[in-house]
């Protein structure tokens, strides 16, 4: 988790940046899209005075009615007559799209909800549609009674027709002499002139049911619950929520880009990066300028176990990061501290910021070996140096130190760069700590952790990275200015001892 915090903290701005620019992007591009408006109105059809049963039944009927009407309204012919109505022309494309009409659960009202890109048409639209189909439901009944009432007016005048002829007949056969025969189809002529009678009540009645249902048909078939009120904001889009949306995205698409520039990135520019690449802390960064290498100093002695560092190897993934002047400029540091300190060279060849610090006035003795040890003006610092003796392994080295006269509490390995040879990392196993020296301009982050990978497969203790912070001068760095200043210090101390020395002689 403190990874990811970590990561938040450095890209903050990336993130920030792509979430606000893909906001506004995001915006203008919505902007673009026409805005859709909703209307809604509530109808419930009206009762069927004329419906006859029990309660049961005529809910069952209006429950039918009420699911009929749901596909009914959303027919074609309904809604191009709303649509031209509402003033949307009756070839408004996708009028289908534009409308849904539901049952509200439990009940008989119909919920019907209208679009338009126009506020004030999408009400219209949907208080056109229950007009519409009411005035449809009215004509259809009105037609339905017109139609029944023609018929049994014709049925009523034939019948009639038919009872008169029998009637007639039955008059012409009662005037005939008596006569079996006479009787038998008078008596039928009758029978066959009460049935048309019936029949002829029957439709009369029938005639007088369709004229009171007529007037007790309801005038609207459709109650209007709840008229739709011109919207005042849209449904759809929302600009707020897709705007949201697009930062968020940008926010995605910038997290990737960070990542994958973290990924990219080479570089060791600071702790941060340091610790995130090589799973290292920082010890300090190091320049000429104040009191880096003695605050440098102190912090390596407060991480070891007695405060004193007895040996340690300096050294560098290539030549760019010169952990040479480090070693060099750290020795000084430690014998400021008080301590006695070695510093061996262990880079015959390379480049070396010992020479300033060699004591000019005679040259001590070099061994057989090529090994040659040298006292320098910086007090309680020595400079064991290679010589000659360029082949010789790192285990010869150390142990030619270990039979060297004299008592050192420190003993400081300036290690050449493992591109260049291994002596560092065979040295780690056998000392108390390493440091390893990083440029933060030139170092490359995948080198370096190959050089760590490689002390941590022999048990090395990497106590921290030192960041080189030095600036380039066209002549010599900011450290070889600080130990020419040094050495040049060291120089004054022995004139003086000099003189002092002279005159006490003279006396």
């Amino acid at each position: 988790m403190s990874r990811v915090f970590a990561f938040l903290r450095r890209n903050a701005w990336l993130l920030v940046l792509g979430a606000v620019l893909e906001g506004v992007i995001g915006y203008q591009i919505v902007k673009g899209v026409p805005a859709t408006y909703q209307a809604t109105t509530l109808i419930q059809l009206a009762p069927n005075s004329s419906a006859s049963g029990s309660a049961s039944q005529e809910a069952q009927i209006a429950d039918q009615l009420a699911r009929n009407a749901v596909e009914a309204l959303h027919t074609r012919p309904v809604l191009d007559q709303a649509a031209a109505d509402a003033g949307m022309g009756p070839g408004a494309p996708d009028l289908d799209r534009r409308v849904s009409v539901a049952l509200v659960r439990d009940t008989g009202i119909l919920k019907i909800t209208a679009e338009d890109t126009d506020p004030q048409r999408a009400a219209a639209f949907a208080n056109a549609i229950p007009r519409v189909y009411s005035a449809r439901l009215a004509q259809a009944a009105a037609d339905d009674v017109a139609r029944r009432r023609q018929g049994l007016e014709q049925l009523s005048e034939l019948q009639r027709q038919q009872a008169d002829s029998a009637a007639q007949r039955v008059t012409q056969l009662q005037a005939q002499p008596a006569d079996p025969n006479r009787d038998r189809d008078l008596l039928n002529l009758r029978n066959q002139s009460a049935l048309l009678e019936s029949a002829y009540t029957a439709t009369l009645r029938s005639y007088q049911d369709v004229l009171a249902a007529q007037q007790l048909a309801p005038t609207e078939p459709v109650v209007l619950l709840e008229s739709a009120l011109v919207p005042g904001a849209p449904i759809r889009p929302s600009y707020p929520l897709l705007t949201a949306l697009c930062a968020v995205m940008g926010a995605a698409l910038a997290t990737v880009l960070a990542l994958a520039r973290e990924r990219l990135d080479d570089s060791l520019r600071n702790p941060e990066r340091v610790r995130l690449r090589l799973n290292l802390p920082t010890l300090g960064e190091v320049s000429s300028a104040g009191r880096d290498y003695e605050l440098l100093a102190g912090r390596c002695r407060a991480l070891t176990a007695d405060r004193l560092i007895s040996s340690a190897v300096v050294t560098s993934a290539t030549p760019r990061e010169r952990a040479s002047l480090v070693a060099t400029n750290l020795s000084i540091a430690l014998a400021e501290y008080g301590d006695r300190v070695l510093l061996v060279d262990d880079a015959p060849g390379h480049v070396s910021y010992t020479r300033d610090l060699i004591v000019t006035s005679g040259r001590a003795p070099v061994e057989d070996d090529g090994y040659v040890l040298q006292h320098t003006r910086i007090p309680r610092l020595s400079v064991f140096q290679a010589g000659t003796a360029k082949n010789d392994s790192p285990l010869t080295l150390k142990s030619r130190i270990e039979h060297l006269p004299g008592q050192w509490e420190t003993v400081l390995f300036d290690a050449p760069p493992v591109s260049e040879r291994p002596d560092a990392v065979v040295l780690a196993s056998y000392v108390e700590a390493v440091l390893v020296v990083v440029d933060p301009r030139r170092s490359s982050a995948r080198a370096t952790a190959r050089v760590v990978s490689s002390l941590n497969a022999v048990g090395a203790q990497i106590l921290g990275v030192v960041l080189n912070v030095e600036d380039d001068l066209p002549s010599q760095s900011a450290s070889e200015s600080r130990l020419t200043s040094v050495s040049n210090q060291a120089s004054q101390l022995d004139a003086v001892n000099g003189s002092a020395r002279d005159l006490s002689a003279e006396r």
